[in-house]
């Protein structure tokens, strides 16, 4: 269980084994948290959104 959740926090994702081991064990948020890493990678591909930005340089005043 150590490992899935060290993977979980490294935001990899989980196999489908590892998948069925949170369902077997009712482990229903550690579950969500997955399918939202997952959803979050599916989106960042979408949007081609793979490196951060560092905006903490720029100063920007939006009034």
């Amino acid at each position: 269980m150590h490992k899935l959740l060290l993977k979980l926090d490294t935001k990899n994702k989980l196999t489908n084994s590892e998948i069925k081991l949170l369902e077997d064990y009712n482990l229903n948020e550690t579950l969500a948290i997955a399918n939202q890493i997952k959803e979050f990678a599916k989106l960042k591909t979408i949007y081609h959104a793979t490196k951060y930005q560092d905006f903490s340089r720029i100063n920007c005043f939006i009034f």
